[in-house]
């Protein structure tokens, strides 16, 4: 049946509406999001999640309510345990009532999942727009929601010192490196001459003179050749403190070293970067490891490897490299047929 709103050719041919272009990478990091956090619980509870089955198994909501509780008890011991720990710390003070064994799909199964999203509300102190609903994971109507949602959970978890997912992990190392950044710009501009500052010659003698030179004019001599004690020598240049060192990055190090003929990090992101067909190739400047300066753009994009996925931090969550190159490389960069442009919140 035809609409108002339906395109025909000439010979009364219908145009079939076909996106411009598939956004498969979009997929992709859904899909090593899950694989992560699939891990994370199997890891925890000793079930048998995997990336496809992740969303069929957690819709029961049975399994998001019990690690709800496992965090509430795991904060009330860090809480005994750190009694002066930091006042912005929101400390659930229940936990979540649900019914076990309940099939998917029913009203139960919807009640448990319910019962979850209120608790990370208001126990937990989720922001609305780290949150999801009962249909974006029962309906899949936004499974992208659900899983933003996990991790802000992990992070959460995370003040009580649960084990977190390996995203996690890599924010806090991240997060480390932008604060290494910030201390070295304000070092620089504190002590600029620490760029152009030589240590003291290792040559030099006693007397601040190298063999065979003689005294500076204004260096007066005694009899014996001895500078005159009695003349105010010059005061030494005033040495700048040691620079800040940099965080050690034990995961950046094991994942960027070439182990059985495996790509490093580097090479990897080159290889994606070459794609490029522009006239001017998309630039991506290494800056150090795992850090790159995009185009003309002064700001750093941290770059890390997840299994065998390229994951770069965008804002408050994560991207692949492949999709994060689709939208900002000019030959690549297209948008979806329903104009949604996918936003990771900060």
């Amino acid at each position: 049946m035809s609409s108002a709103f339906d395109l025909f050719d000439k010979h009364n041919r219908k145009f079939e509406a076909v996106p411009y272009r598939g956004f498969h990478s979009k997929e992709d990091y859904l899909y090593c999001m899950k694989e992560d956090l699939a891990e994370w619980f199997n890891d925890m509870y000793g079930c048998a999640l995997t990336p496809d089955t992740f969303v069929d198994q957690l819709e029961t909501g049975v399994l998001l309510c019990q690690h709800a509780n496992n965090i509430l008890r795991t904060a009330r011991e860090y809480t005994m345990k750190h009694p002066n720990m930091k006042p912005n710390v929101k400390v659930p003070l229940e936990g979540v009532q649900y019914r076990s064994r309940v099939p998917r799909g029913t009203f139960l199964a919807r009640d448990n999942v319910s019962n979850f999203i209120a608790w990370c509300r208001y126990d937990l102190g989720i922001r609305e727009v780290l949150l999801f609903e009962t249909d974006d994971l029962v309906m899949r109507k936004n499974e992208k929601n659900f899983v933003l949602c996990l991790l802000e959970v992990a992070r959460k978890g995370k003040q009580f010192g649960m084990v977190v997912p390996t995203l996690v992990e890599m924010e806090d190392e991240i997060d480390e490196e932008i604060e290494y950044c910030k201390q070295v710009d304000d070092y620089k501009a504190m002590y600029p001459q620490a760029e152009s500052h030589k240590r003291d010659d290792p040559n030099n003698n006693m007397n601040g003179l190298k063999e065979d030179e003689e005294p500076a004019l204004g260096m007066m001599t005694n009899h014996n050749g001895d500078l005159n004690a009695n003349v105010t020598p010059a005061q030494p240049e005033r040495q700048p403190p040691q620079p800040p060192k940099p965080p050690e990055n034990k995961r950046l190090k094991r994942t960027d070293s070439r182990v059985e003929g495996l790509k490093t990090l580097d090479d990897m992101v080159r290889d994606m970067v070459e794609e490029c067909t522009c006239p001017q190739q998309f630039r991506m400047i290494r800056e150090a490891e795992g850090r790159y300066r995009v185009g003309d753009n002064k700001q750093f994009i941290f770059i890390r490897i997840l299994r065998n996925h390229v994951m770069v931090r965008v804002g408050g969550g994560w991207d692949t490299l492949r999709h994060f190159l689709e939208r900002h490389d000019p030959c690549r960069c297209r948008t979806p047929a329903n104009g949604e442009l996918w936003e990771i919140p900060n």
